[in-house]
């Protein structure tokens, strides 16, 4: 029996028995033990009772408790699309060629995207039931620009908000905290200047709920200004309501004030590109922020300005040493 941590930072057990190899996921490192007593489970329950339809459900129900309702979504739809063909087959007989020619229809008038956020889901249904299918090809990403807001948009926001209850998390946002973190805050979490995020607002089956955030190194302290800190404690709180209120004004503000629209995320990317600009090293700002890795960070931060821009910058660096 091999246990092993993936880049997900879940662990995956794997054993194989009498020429089968059973494999499962769980999102905490297991003991010895536990281990054996989840993969002595599937064993008892032989993989080749399932459809694909039918494991894409199982696999959806032993998820059922770690998934958002967002996510579960998602994925019931992605199952709703899967060919009749390939739905009805057993998952012990699904070859890495069958789901490469469904990948290959599914492609026709769909996203780059779309494409590989479908391959993923029945590649993991597959793995997590045991049989493991790599190197299936996609389509070439789309080079997607995102938009983020400058400076000046950022400081008009801010002081278009400066007198409102949303003050506060508008300017945590643009510190580089998520939305669900935000409306997940108390003002117990705040400690002279230190906050502290370990929880996420998210929208459950009905309703909000707190949760955990988004991953482990979510999970994390940062300082705020003084004065912001004393601004929490003479309110009284964070932020009191649901997140797609922020959502509203934030759209709203940009329409009066006359500037390119943006989702309040990316006032995280804002956050990811000024800090680096500013000369902040990738670690701390990869910690501040609570990324897992820096992939999404440094994608960010290097579309914050154009190759023309960026060369500016870069030309003006070496010319400021003559000056």
């Amino acid at each position: 029996m091999n246990i092993t941590k993936l880049p997900s930072g879940h662990y995956r057990i794997r054993q194989t028995e009498k020429g089968t190899t059973y494999s499962l996921t769980v999102d905490h490192k297991p003991t010895k033990t536990e281990a054996l007593a989840l993969i002595s489970k599937a064993i008892e329950k032989p993989i080749t009772k399932y459809t694909l339809v039918g494991a894409c459900g199982a696999y959806l129900d032993a998820k059922s408790n770690v998934l958002s309702i967002t996510t579960i979504k998602a994925y019931k739809s992605l199952i709703c699309q899967i060919s009749p063909t390939l739905g009805k087959r057993y998952i012990t007989d699904i070859t890495k060629a069958m789901i490469q020619a469904e990948i290959n229809d599914y492609s026709l008038g769909r996203s780059p995207k779309t494409t590989r956020n479908f391959g993923m889901f029945l590649t993991t249904v597959l793995d997590f039931f045991g049989n493991e299918i790599k190197g299936i090809q996609y389509p070439q990403k789309d080079k997607i620009e995102k938009y983020i807001p400058t400076p000046g948009e950022v400081s008009l926001i801010l002081n278009y908000f400066k007198d409102t209850r949303f003050f506060v998390p508008i300017f945590l946002g643009v510190r580089g905290l998520r939305l669900s973190e935000v409306c997940g805050l108390t003002i117990f979490d705040l400690k002279d200047t230190t906050l502290t995020i370990n929880k996420a607002k998210v929208r459950g089956q009905s309703g909000y709920v707190i949760k955990k955030p988004k991953t482990t190194d979510s999970e994390r302290s940062i300082i705020i200004p003084e004065d912001i800190a004393d601004r929490i404690r003479q309110q009284g709180f964070i932020y009191e309501g649901s997140p797609h209120i922020i959502t509203r004004n934030l759209q709203k503000c940009q329409k009066e004030l006359g500037i390119t629209p943006f989702t309040f995320h990316q006032l995280r990317h804002f956050f990811a590109s000024y800090t680096h600009y500013q000369g902040f090293v990738d670690k701390a700002i990869q910690d501040d922020a609570g990324w897992r890795t820096d992939y999404v960070m440094k994608n960010t931060y290097r579309q914050g300005m154009s190759k023309e821009e960026m060369s500016k910058a870069i030309s003006d660096s070496i010319y400021a040493i003559i000056s």
